[in-house]
């Protein structure tokens, strides 16, 4: 909603209104409110001290009304922008995820394939010896491989939103890990 309220001149029937565009020199005063936007605005007498006519009253009070549209609608703009900037970075992020759950899917897969194989192998030369080192470094790597994909799931993966207080030295601990 809007709504003005303007004094002017001699027209007023405020007395302490009068006396305050008497003391300010003022012919007009206009406080302006429309939805968010307020203001107080303040016309002189100009060079010949001649009082505004209803005319030109109105066309001020127009003039104040489309301004205080304009910085309303300019307002409304801003939100809209940084609520269209939001929803893209959410639709990146999502996009991000579901990339991520992917590529963590498609190489959890050959890793499972070669750590089947390096144990098999590692069983069959038990016996021997024969490069038992070799196949145990293997698995290793495997299983490190194997966690990392998981913690990158982890983070990929939308929240349940079951509502469980999370640890945050859990978090903290699955970043560092990720990240070295």
């Amino acid at each position: 909603s809007h709504s003005h309220i303007a004094c002017r001149g001699p027209s007023t029937s405020n007395q302490p209104a009068l006396e305050a565009l008497t003391e300010l020199n003022a012919s007009l005063a206009v406080r302006v409110a429309h939805k968010g936007v307020s203001g107080l605005l303040l016309l002189g007498r100009g060079r010949r001290a001649k009082e505004l006519g209803d005319e030109e009253t109105n066309a001020i009070l127009l003039l104040v009304e489309l301004f205080a549209v304009t910085l309303h609608n300019h307002y409304l703009r801003k939100q809209q922008l940084v609520a269209e900037r939001r929803a893209a970075q959410s639709e990146k992020l999502s996009t991000l995820g579901l990339l991520t759950s992917c590529l963590t899917h498609e190489i959890k897969n050959p890793l499972s394939s070669i750590k089947t194989i390096a144990t098999l192998l590692a069983e069959r030369n038990a016996a021997d010896g024969n490069n038992a080192e070799g196949l145990q470094l293997i698995l290793e790597e495997v299983d490190r491989l194997s966690a990392t994909t998981t913690q990158f799931l982890k983070f990929a993966r939308p929240a349940s939103g079951s509502g469980d207080a999370t640890n945050v030295v859990t978090v903290f601990q699955g970043v560092v890990h990720v990240l070295s």
